[in-house]
């Protein structure tokens, strides 16, 4: 019996990462969502990108929602995935944010 995943689900609850995200940061929508380059912002939409794509969704999926293209995903997931590898205060915050979205995708 194949249990069911909020996850799987094509093109549910993308944008609720978003939310959550902001949400844990402390960070608009909108800046979030913008060209910003500054490490509080780029570092918030990086984790954002990274839990996306742990959840099967195609890197250009998770570049449509925010605003970026497939290279930048990548290089995103790359760089979250080195940081918690060194970085254990880092790799905390990422399974916190994980455990945010699951719980609202739960929720909702």
């Amino acid at each position: 019996m194949r249990r069911f995943s909020y996850f799987s689900a094509p093109g549910v609850f993308q944008k609720d990462i978003i939310d959550v995200v902001c949400e844990y940061f402390c960070i608009e929508r909108n800046l979030l969502l913008s060209k910003n380059r500054k490490r509080e912002v780029s570092e918030a939409r990086q984790i954002g990108m990274y839990i996306l794509r742990q959840q099967n969704k195609t890197l250009s999926s998770v570049g449509k929602q925010f605003n970026r293209d497939h290279a930048t995903v990548l290089h995103a997931i790359n760089l979250v995935e080195d940081l918690m590898s060194v970085d254990a205060r880092f790799k905390q915050i990422v399974e916190s944010l994980e455990s945010l979205y699951r719980l609202q995708c739960q929720i909702n």
